[in-house]
């Protein structure tokens, strides 16, 4: 876990988006989106921030870690980790060797192996990779649709794909997922984030932003990061589109 904690510390996400995605983004700080119920509640995890001299002192909580666990023997270095990604253009590999610099300040060595993307879902749902690069968009607006990615039974369903797995995190999911909405539920939903973001299963790097221009002879167009299904209610004013050339 200290592993974990420590790569998130040593990860610069703030540089990410400007870099990587032009500052359209937000930095997470734990795990559902900040319009989400329970968000506000948890609030951030203590490891959602840049801090590379937290991130040293908890790479060597990790060697101590790795030592009791016979991974590594004393004095040795944190063996090299494996990135998958799920593409093999450019911004992919502009990604990876970005993540590769950053835990390389860390003492950490990145091995990279690119991938296209049937490749990766293959690699994720039989459990051959160690790190990866994924994401994921909301189906319905409740903190359960991302949850429901790091409950235990939901790994042999697909759904969990990083394979984590807390019993108590378990048991507040199971609570929390026939309970109607109501301030017991977010109190649940913020303890479970509060589990997630000590465990640090994931590096979340972006919440996206996105910038929509529409002709002004456009109606009844109205972005939503959720909705679908909005197509049937638009329509083209054609004598506006007319006048506008």
């Amino acid at each position: 876990k200290s592993l974990r904690q420590a790569l998130l510390l040593a990860y610069d996400v703030e540089s990410h988006i400007k870099l990587l995605m032009n500052g359209r983004g937000r930095r997470p700080v734990n795990m559902v989106p900040s319009s989400f119920e329970g968000y506000q509640e948890a609030g951030p995890s203590p490891y959602a921030r840049f801090d590379l001299d937290a991130a040293r002192a908890k790479l060597e909580d990790a060697r101590r870690e790795l030592q009791d666990a016979g991974v590594i023997g004393p004095g040795d270095p944190i063996p090299p980790l494996t990135l998958d990604t799920w593409s093999t253009d450019e911004s992919t590999r502009r990604m990876a060797e970005f993540a590769r610099e950053q835990f390389a300040r860390l003492g950490v060595t990145l091995l990279v192996e690119m991938n296209d993307w049937p490749t990766l879902q293959n690699k994720v749902s039989r459990g051959q990779v160690q790190m990866y690069t994924m994401g994921w968009h909301a189906d319905y607006p409740d903190p359960e649709n991302f949850l429901q990615n790091y409950y235990g039974p939901n790994i042999a369903k697909g759904t969990n794909s990083t394979h984590y797995s807390n019993p108590a995190f378990d048991a507040l999911y199971e609570k929390a997922a026939v309970m109607e909405p109501s301030d017991e539920r977010t109190a649940l939903y913020a303890e479970m984030l509060g589990i997630l973001n000590e465990d640090c299963p994931v590096l979340w790097l972006s919440e996206p932003v996105s910038f929509v221009l529409i002709n002004d002879w456009v109606r009844n167009y109205k972005p939503h990061p959720i909705g679908y299904g909005n197509l049937r209610y638009q329509r083209i004013d054609s004598e506006a589109r007319r006048r506008a050339g």
